[in-house]
């Protein structure tokens, strides 16, 4: 049952990415400076990556949200340079170690990197 109720979730979750239209797609290009931390294994909440993107220096991060899938997961690196895909759209559940709803996140769609 919990491993039917796991699936689930994570079908959900890749929905919720691709389902994005790809016209309000938009992008940020910039060197990662912070990451918040794995959130723990979750069958009911949907679990984020927070991704903090300097795209220009002097400037506020940008902050883009992964969906957390398992600790396999490519995730960027601090210090990488990457580009992200993303949509808008409200989420909520585990973001590293906090349950929390967050309205006009920036869902990363696709992203690639390179090294520092």
């Amino acid at each position: 049952m919990l491993a039917r109720m796991v699936a689930i979730v994570f079908v959900l979750a890749l929905s919720t990415v691709r389902t994005a239209d790809a016209s309000n797609s938009e992008s940020v290009r910039g060197r990662v400076v912070a990451k918040s931390e794995r959130p723990p294994p979750s069958g009911v909440l949907s679990t984020w990556i927070e991704i903090l993107v300097e795209d220009k220096e002097g400037a506020s991060p940008t902050k883009v949200f992964i969906p957390y899938m398992s600790e396999r997961q490519r995730l960027p690196g601090i210090g990488e340079s990457c580009d992200f895909n993303y949509h808008i759209e409200t989420i909520q559940g585990a973001v590293g170690l906090k349950i929390t709803k967050i309205q006009d996140a920036k869902v990363v769609e696709r992203f690639t990197c390179q090294g520092n």
